[in-house]
């Protein structure tokens, strides 16, 4: 746990995309504040110009994340769309490389410790006690 470093995952924007204007604003300004990371092309989710293409084993883990978020559920298509962002937003967390997954959507909370084999998945409060943590611990040291 070398670092914090606080990133939005690109489907944010898709999904705040069809938001009210005063909301969408306040959205888009919040998530500005934040490094990109851009995560595999989903047909019918991803938004062209902030996604990059996925191989084999992005499928393969996105399938996997499903199942642990929806289980009982093979099939994309039955899948509701929300849940399907939700995929997508984890999965973009764990191919970025980050230590946890901050939400505060309730449904994927529950799905922690399932999770857990992937990523840890973090309320806005935890992240924040997490990183003043390693803050504190964090010691400058000359070459």
């Amino acid at each position: 746990m070398a670092g914090c470093i606080a990133v939005v995952s690109d489907v944010v924007d898709t999904e705040v995309a069809d938001a009210p204007d005063d909301i969408y604003e306040r959205l888009t300004d919040d998530a500005a504040r934040f490094r990109r990371a851009f995560g595999v092309m989903v047909a019918g989710h991803s938004r062209a110009g902030s996604t990059v293409l996925g191989g084999e084993a992005d499928l393969d883990l996105m399938d996997e994340l499903r199942a642990v978020i929806r289980p009982g559920i093979t099939d994309w298509t039955k899948v509701r769309r929300q849940h399907t962002r939700d995929v997508m937003h984890v999965h973009t967390a764990i191919r970025s490389g980050a230590d946890g997954f901050v939400t505060d959507d309730q449904a994927l909370l529950k799905k922690a410790e399932a999770l857990r084999a992937y990523i840890r998945v973090w309320t806005p409060r935890k992240a924040a006690q997490i990183a003043m943590k390693r803050l504190r611990n964090y010691r400058i040291t000359s070459v």
